[in-house]
């Protein structure tokens, strides 16, 4: 999403795997308003539900994370090239 002013909520509750499975409707109409579902087994969460607004933010997140980190290595860069990283891999 674009728009600047998109609401992410931050409420998040957890449920089951075998409440998920007899109310997948319910929970995932949950996440699509903005709630964060947990899914848990045996007290342990093995997954996080979320809805678009969330995922948006996620990969708008790792795309920044991903451009810092690769600004990171052009400033590193001596500009030795390939035949320097063959001769010492470790840098």
């Amino acid at each position: 999403m674009t728009d600047e002013n998109v609401s992410i909520s931050t409420d998040t509750s957890s449920v089951s795997i075998s409440y998920l499975r007899k109310n997948l409707k319910d929970v995932i109409a949950r996440a699509g308003k903005g709630e964060r579902i947990q899914i848990t087994r045996n007290g342990r969460v093995l997954a996080v539900l979320v809805g678009p607004a969330d995922c948006e933010l996620l990969e708008q997140l790792e795309g920044a994370r991903d451009f810092a980190q690769y600004r990171a290595a052009m400033s590193a860069d001596d500009g030795g090239g390939l035949e320097q990283l063959r001769a010492d891999p470790d840098g």
